[in-house]
């Protein structure tokens, strides 16, 4: 009993990720090549929504939510350039 109440009150340590967010529908629009290449990656947490409330964007640019900050671009290359930049500038951890 009293090692459950040690167990259960000991500090758990908690690993902070940053998230790269894709809207489904961006994804089949030309973002699923990002996708795939950031899938590689495990220092980032890697979502797929079904709709991430961007339409705007969504119906004429690639683009991601990198801890909830919008990162756009014309091309897959230059999104997952973008995206790498915004990483390494506003990291979570």
């Amino acid at each position: 009993m009293n090692r459950m109440l040690k167990n259960l009150f000991r500090k758990k340590e908690v690993f902070l990720a940053d998230q790269v967010e894709f809207c489904m529908t961006n994804l089949s629009q030309g973002s699923e090549e990002v996708y795939e290449q950031l899938s590689e990656r495990d220092d980032i947490e890697l979502l797929q929504t079904g709709c991430n409330s961007h339409c705007e964007l969504c119906a004429c640019t690639l683009y991601a939510l990198v801890n909830e900050e919008v990162v756009e671009a014309d091309t897959p290359e230059e999104l997952l350039v973008k995206i790498n930049e915004e990483l390494e500038l506003n990291s979570i951890r």
